[in-house]
């Protein structure tokens, strides 16, 4: 059966190679090459000893880069993401795939060396249990369940009721003392660690996996609807849901039906939870602002002295929603079901950030360090556009950032060609890499779980693939989970102590 499966995989790769070949417009042997480059590093990837990041952020730049260049070649859709002066010449196109090309390189020799680690350490293979909880720690773990339960709810409801952050939009309340940065890091990350500490700590969680399954997606569900973001649940649920694969803790490797059945339950919960917030996203915004503005964007407000025409106007949506699910389209999509379908079939292949923010920076002249430097010190402020906003020509340009905070995406490769530099691409990507291997390995041999090594590793590639806007805010997640892993053991550590 795995071998149908590859051989079906290869003779797919190879067909819309070939194609994306006779579509390219440069150097046919460039996309060949890139194709077969990005194809070894996917393959090389999935071998095992080999880093659940490096996995995870090689699947990521695939899709990113070569399946959404590839499927645009071929079905000559326009682009969802905005590309600045990016104007579709082949000499253009190369390089493009040139600056990905050598991110791309950064992050695979990081991944081979920490492959090289792996075999050396095999911290897999020293996984100590938790032991058995008895009667009394059993019932404790029912009532943490139950808590646990309880605090996702309020988070949610306080997030949904207060607008303390949602995808977008301004805060309507400023939780004092910094106790923001914690209930954004909880709903983003804290609850869904909490989740799968819980997993790891009950003994009978493997018994008891449907309870701990419906946990993580209402975890998961809760967040997507406070947040007002689609892929929160994604990010949330896949961590979870492929640790519990690769280290078979709920024996879905060796259990159809049950990895059938979540599957499913997964499948469910995320058409549920797109659907409503897709609605809640379109009556939340044009609650906000009931009508799509139009209006010219000031010479003065440029980075960096980005050239902008007199009087050139630009369209002023707050976000996908408003050019997707306009007034006009509503009348055509008059089901919540038809505009699910709609909205999903868009974000299927251009969700993954990649190509379009290389494009945008690679069109852009002004490229150069001060530029690279002044997108490194950036903080996402209200009442502020960010640097790649213009280089983009963002359609979010327009947007009223008294009400809004959405902005675009340039990932990891953009945001460190900003230098001009290949060598720069390539060492930023090669050593934030290496730094992500090494704190999956750190996580590895302190906690001895491959659960939550699993999770925390494809949780940090998740949020490096969107990198490019607040480096900041990044680092400090970062430290946060790194942080929280440490508690984790400590609090393990007296656990057994107890226990035993």
């Amino acid at each position: 059966m795995r071998k149908k499966v590859v051989i079906i995989a290869f003779l797919m790769l190879a067909i819309l190679t070939i194609a994306g070949v006779a579509y390219y417009p440069g150097c046919k042997a460039v996309y060949l090459l890139f194709s077969l480059f990005c194809h070894g590093i996917l393959v090389m990837s999935l071998r095992k000893p080999s880093s659940y990041g490096f996995t995870v952020i090689s699947i990521l730049l695939w899709l990113g880069f070569w399946l959404k260049i590839t499927i645009h070649l071929l079905l000559g859709t326009e682009y969802a993401e905005p590309i600045g002066n990016f104007d579709f010449s082949g000499s253009q196109f190369d390089k493009v795939l040139e600056v990905a090309g050598v991110g791309i390189l950064g992050v695979a020799i990081a991944g081979f060396i920490s492959n090289i680690s792996l075999r050396k350490y095999n911290p897999i293979s020293r996984t100590r249990d938790i032991p058995e909880n008895g009667n009394k720690m059993s019932r404790f773990f029912d009532f943490l369940y139950i808590a646990l339960a309880v605090i996702i709810v309020v988070f949610a409801f306080l997030d949904k009721r207060f607008n303390i952050q949602q995808t977008g939009i301004v805060p309507s309340v400023v939780l004092p003392f910094k106790f923001g940065v914690f209930f954004s890091w909880m709903l983003t990350t804290g609850l869904a660690f909490l989740v799968v500490a819980l997993i790891i700590w009950d003994s009978r969680s493997e018994e008891l996996w449907v309870r701990y399954f419906a946990l993580a997606l209402l975890e998961a569900v809760a967040m997507s609807m406070a947040l007002l973001s689609r892929s929160v649940f994604l990010f949330h649920m896949i961590p979870i849901f492929v640790s519990c694969l690769v280290t078979d803790r709920f024996h879905f490797g060796t259990n159809r039906r049950r990895l059938v059945c979540a599957s499913m339950a997964v499948l469910v919960g995320f058409i549920f939870s797109f659907t409503l917030v897709s609605e809640g996203r379109v009556e939340k915004y044009w609650a906000i602002n009931d009508h799509v503005k139009v209006q010219k964007i000031a010479k003065t407000d440029q980075p960096l002295g980005l050239p902008t025409q007199p009087g050139e106007l630009l369209y002023a949506g707050s976000g996908p929603d408003f050019a997707l699910l306009s007034p006009k389209h509503l009348e055509k999509a008059r089901s919540v079901f038809s505009r699910t379908i709609a909205t999903f079939s868009r974000l299927a292949v251009d969700r993954w950030i990649g190509v379009e923010g290389v494009m945008a920076v690679a069109s852009y002249p002004s490229k150069g360090i001060p530029l690279f430097m002044q997108a490194a010190k950036e903080k996402r402020e209200i009442g502020k556009k960010n640097t790649f906003l213009y280089i983009s020509k963002s359609n979010l340009l327009g947007a009223d950032t008294d009400k809004y905070l959405f902005t675009s995406l340039p990932g990891p490769i953009a945001f460190f060609f900003y230098s001009d530099s290949l060598i720069i691409v390539f060492l930023g990507m090669f050593i934030v890499s290496l730094i992500a291997y090494y704190s999956e390995l750190f996580v590895a041999l302190l906690l001895k779980n491959p659960l939550i090594t699993a999770w925390f590793s494809i949780n940090l590639m998740l949020g490096f693939s969107q990198a490019g806007i607040d480096p900041y805010r990044g680092f400090l997640s970062y430290f946060m989970n790194i942080v929280g892993i440490i508690v984790l053991h400590i609090i393990e550590s007296i656990y057994k102590k107890v226990i035993a």
